[in-house]
């Protein structure tokens, strides 16, 4: 009798289906659950040039929960910004991050859709764009995200990153940025500004504790020291980062109240791309 081999390796296919692929229109991708997804790519032309300058939104929605909605454009600025460039046309949607492959349990940030009902991409497409064309790839496997819970057993866990974006009028000299979400761990807030070069110091408060100060400067030599790249015409001026080292788990939490502080050199927008860790698919 032939032997049963049990495969634990990545499959990489073709996204089934996608539609919707017309000037103006939202692209459909609806993923098969009952797998754990590492990454997808997407490959986008318009006028038979590879692009992605045609794609005006992004959104990833598990059982119809927002998990991420921010533009291609800061999806890809993320990449550029952990040291990652990629090609023209294509458009990036990481879950194990490549830059946690320093990691024995790099894939922890997986999207392990087991269980699930519905996993769908939905991406906006510009107006303007020429006969458009939007295909993609899927990088997954059919093992779960455990953790050992004594005697032997391991038990499931989710821990993936949600994404989302705000915009903030901002005065000059200091701003308060009292509102944001803090129900779940922040792992990270990449800052620019509208005109750039506009944010002169940041600071944050976390349950009246003071985590972060500094010039964007003084922070982005420290972000350089573990390979994250902001100012020097790299696309965000700064950020605040709380898993330094790539550890999930070293994300900031708070209980009562959070202050992102943040001081301009002149009225300007304040735009923040936000990383979170919901623990489940909740946006």
């Amino acid at each position: 009798m032939a032997a049963v081999l049990n495969n634990t390796g990545r499959l990489v296919q073709q996204i089934p289906g996608i539609t919707g692929v017309n000037p103006g229109g939202i692209a459909l991708a609806n993923i098969p659950v009952n797998a754990r997804y590492h990454r997808l790519l997407f490959f986008s032309t318009s006028g038979g040039v590879a692009s992605t300058a045609k794609l005006t939104s992004a959104k990833l929605l598990v059982n119809g929960v927002n998990m991420r909605d921010i533009t291609p454009g800061n999806t890809i600025n993320i990449a550029k910004s952990q040291g990652l460039n990629p090609s023209n046309g294509v458009l990036p949607v990481y879950f194990t991050t490549p830059w946690r492959n320093l990691l024995a349990a790099n894939d922890s940030n997986s999207w392990d859709l087991a269980g699930q009902s519905t996993f769908s991409v939905q991406i906006g497409i510009d107006i303007s764009a020429v006969n458009p064309t939007l295909t993609g790839i899927m990088e997954f496997d059919y093992l779960r995200n455990t953790r050992d819970i004594g005697g032997g057993q391991q038990a499931p866990f989710l821990q993936p990153v949600s994404q989302h974006q705000f915009l903030v009028n901002g005065a000059a000299g200091r701003n308060d940025i009292n509102y944001l979400p803090f129900d779940y761990p922040v792992s990270r807030y990449w800052l620019f500004s509208g005109a750039g070069n506009n944010i002169t110091l940041v600071e944050i408060y976390q349950d009246g504790n003071k985590i972060l100060e500094g010039t964007p400067a003084q922070i982005n030599e420290i972000l350089g020291e573990y390979g994250i790249l902001c100012g020097g015409g790299n696309p965000y001026e700064t950020a605040a980062v709380f898993d330094l080292d790539q550890r999930w788990w070293k994300s900031l939490k708070a209980a009562n109240s959070f202050i992102l502080r943040v001081t301009l050199a002149a009225a300007d927008t304040i735009n923040i791309i936000a990383e979170y860790l919901p623990g489940a698919y909740l946006s």
